[in-house]
C-alpha cells in the first residue's frame, strides 16, 4: 500500500493535498486529533510537532521531510506510508502498524516503537539512537546502514531482516531473533547479546567487542546513553551463524 503520487489522478491529488491543508488548519485550534482518518494524505514537509494522533489512520500517507518531533502515534496505522527524511525524534509510537512503511534516512532518536508491527518496513540509513523496539516485529525489514547506538530491542523479531553495515554499539539485543537475518559488516561492539538467536544469520565481517572505542581510545557511546558494555560473544555462541570471517576484540577469525 505504498504511496505513489504519480499513480493518482489529478482529482485525487487535489483532494489528498486539500486534506493536508485542512489538517494544518485544525492544528491551529487543537493538537489533540486522535482517531483521525488521514489515509493517503499529502503531508510532505508538514509541521506536526507535539500533536496527538493516537489510533489515527495514516495508511499510504506521504510524510516525507515532515517535522513530527514529540508527536504521539500510539496504536496508529502508518502502513505503507512514506516518511523519508522525516524527523520522528522523541515520538510515542508504541504498538503502531508500520508494515511496508518507508523510514529511510529518518531521525527517530529516542522514539518508542515497542510492540509495533514493522514487517518489511525500511529504515535504510536511519538514525535510531536510543530508540526502543522491545517486542517489535521487524521480519523482512531493511535496516541497512542504520545507526542504532544504545537502542533497546529486547525480544524484537528480526527474522530475515537486512542489517548489513548497521551500527549497533551498546544496543540491548537480549533474546532478539536474527534467524536468517543479514548482519554482514554490522558493528555490534558493546552490545548485549544474552540469549540472542543468530541461527543461519549472515555475520560476514561483523565486528564484536566488549566495548566500542575510537582510534584515540575514547568511548563511542553518546553522552546521553546510560548503557553499560557487555561481553563479546564467543566463537561457540556464533556457531549457528553463517560467516567466513568475523572480528572479535580486534582479532580476525576465519573458518
Amino acid at each position: 500500500m505504498s504511496w505513489h503520487w504519480n499513480d493518482l489522478s489529478n482529482i485525487r491529488r487535489f483532494f489528498h493535498s486539500i486534506a493536508g491543508v485542512g489538517l494544518h488548519c485544525a492544528l491551529k485550534k487543537t493538537t489533540y486529533l486522535t482517531k483521525a482518518n488521514l489515509q493517503h494524505t499529502n503531508l510532505i514537509g508538514a509541521k506536526l510537532m507535539r500533536a496527538n494522533f493516537a489510533y489515527s489512520n495514516f495508511k499510504g500517507a506521504n510524510m516525507d521531510n515532515a517535522d513530527l518531533r514529540k508527536t504521539v502515534f500510539q496504536q496508529a496505522s502508518v502502513q505503507g506510508a512514506s516518511l523519508r527524511r522525516a524527523n520522528l525524534s522523541w515520538c510515542e509510537a508504541e504498538g503502531i502498524d508500520a508494515r511496508t512503511t518507508c523510514f529511510d534516512q529518518t531521525d527517530a532518536t529516542e522514539t518508542v516503537f515497542n510492540q509495533s508491527k514493522m514487517n518489511r518496513a525500511s529504515f535504510c540509513n536511519a538514525i535510531l539512537n536510543r530508540t526502543e523496539f522491545h517486542h517489535a516485529v521487524l521480519c523482512d525489514a531493511n535496516l541497512s546502514g542504520a545507526i542504532l547506538e544504545s537502542s533497546l530491542m529486547e525480544h524484537a523479531d528480526f527474522t530475515r531482516a537486512n542489517l548489513s553495515q548497521a551500527v549497533l554499539w551498546f544496543a540491548d539485543l537480549r533474546a532478539c531473533n536474527f534467524t536468517h537475518a543479514n548482519l554482514s559488516y554490522a558493528d555490534l561492539r558493546g552490545a548485549d547479546l544474552t540469549e540472542t538467536c543468530f541461527e543461519n544469520a549472515i555475520l560476514e565481517h561483523a565486528i564484536f567487542a566488549d566495548d566500542a572505542l575510537d582510534d584515540s581510545g575514547n568511548s563511542l557511546k553518546s553522552a546521553l546513553s546510560t548503557r553499560d558494555t557487555h561481553p563479546a560473544p564467543s566463537i561457540n555462541q556464533l556457531s549457528q551463524a553463517r560467516w567466513n570471517e568475523i572480528s572479535i576484540h580486534g582479532k580476525t577469525y576465519r573458518r
